[in-house]
């Protein structure tokens, strides 16, 4: 039985054949790209670090390094419609947690020049399309007036190249721009790669970005982040205006983050004396090691503040959830779904309004 046969509402659009539509390919097209390494080169799949890294460090992290998770770019059109033609690295395949929607779709966003953004539709592979290397969507927008928007790239797909169509003779420009110069830069674990969220604008940094404006650079690796010193070395020289430290989930043993996680500190102090560090526990009370963990992290971040480092936050991930709907937050007891991922994002933004100025 094809569901889209009995309801129309399942249906995924992917007619994208009009006489006046135009490609244009987001690496030379007058568009602003966000949270990606290098984006303009065409010779490269989107990643989010170099490659020379990916290779010092090895493993998952290296693979994962072309999951353009927390990916965006910012545009603005008088366009009565948007396409959007994604090929992809890998075949697209379907993940037992998550919406394809989520894994591998992308969101657009609308973004007025005043207010918050808020969603247009997503563009999402059909069922149809799992085991081939891409798709395709159209989203209507009726009339020709200029508007601005927000494309979040998936987190678990995987993107070689991509264009978006407007009509013939539509206009094209930069997009909006962030509240901050330099992004927020999140270190993770798949929570923080957006699992489980049911599309990439529901992952807890993205719900940051939308309400606060500001830009990010998502470095989540599922079941990958291990504060490894390559990696640390790395994300230690980056440009950034904060770092959100938030790779428990992934950290194998109390020793394993007991021997990483002050050098991790240490590295981004040492190289940023007065940058926001952010700490943050695992979100969640499930499981006995649970808030072990959640107490050396808090020790560490103490430790911080008595040596006089006044930039320095906690966010106790053992509150996070709690409450009657926390087992409503996750998938399975460990990825939030887009509850959790809202429950994060709001355990952040006083912290984020703090640093960032915002009233």
């Amino acid at each position: 039985m094809n569901i889209t046969e009995i309801d129309a509402n399942f249906k995924v659009p992917d007619n994208v054949k009009r006489d006046d539509l135009v490609w244009h390919d987001v690496r030379t097209a007058p568009v602003s790209i966000y949270g990606l390494c290098d984006p303009r080169n065409a010779e490269t799949p989107f990643h989010r670090f170099p490659f020379e890294v990916g290779e010092r460090v090895g493993g998952k992290v290296k693979e994962l390094n072309l999951r353009p998770a927390g990916g965006r770019i910012r545009f603005t059109t008088n366009s009565p419609y948007v396409a959007l033609l994604c090929e992809t690295v890998h075949p697209i395949d379907v993940m037992p947690h998550m919406t394809l929607a989520g894994s591998d779709g992308f969101d657009l966003y609308k973004n007025p020049d005043d207010g918050e953004p808020f969603l247009i539709k997503p563009f999402m592979p059909s069922s149809d399309r799992l085991g081939t290397t891409d798709f395709s969507g159209i989203i209507e927008l009726v009339s020709e007036k200029e508007r601005h928007f927000t494309l979040n790239f998936p987190p678990y797909g995987t993107v070689k190249n991509l264009w978006i169509g407007l009509k013939e003779g539509s206009s094209l420009s930069d997009g909006i721009p962030y509240r901050n110069e330099l992004p927020a830069v999140f270190y993770g674990s798949s929570i923080t790669e957006g699992a489980c969220a049911s599309r990439p604008g529901l992952t807890y940094q993205a719900i940051l970005s939308k309400y606060l404006n500001l830009d990010f650079v998502n470095l989540g690796f599922a079941g990958a982040a291990k504060g490894e010193p390559e990696l640390v070395a790395y994300m230690a020289g980056l440009k950034m205006s904060c770092f959100v430290s938030d790779y428990d989930h992934n950290a194998p043993s109390l020793e394993h983050l007991q021997a990483t996680l002050p050098p991790l500190y240490r590295a981004v102090r040492d190289k940023n004396p007065t940058l926001p560090f952010v700490f943050m526990s695992a979100p969640g009370t499930n499981g006995w090691h649970r808030k072990i963990r959640r107490d050396y992290i808090e020790s560490v971040w103490r430790q911080a503040v008595s040596e006089g480092d006044k930039n320095v936050y906690f966010v106790d991930g053992y509150t996070i959830f709690a409450g009657d709907l926390e087992d409503e937050c996750t998938v399975e007891w460990c990825h939030p779904n887009d509850l959790g991922m809202r429950k994060m994002a709001q355990a952040l933004t006083p912290i984020f309004k703090k640093i960032y100025g915002i009233g």
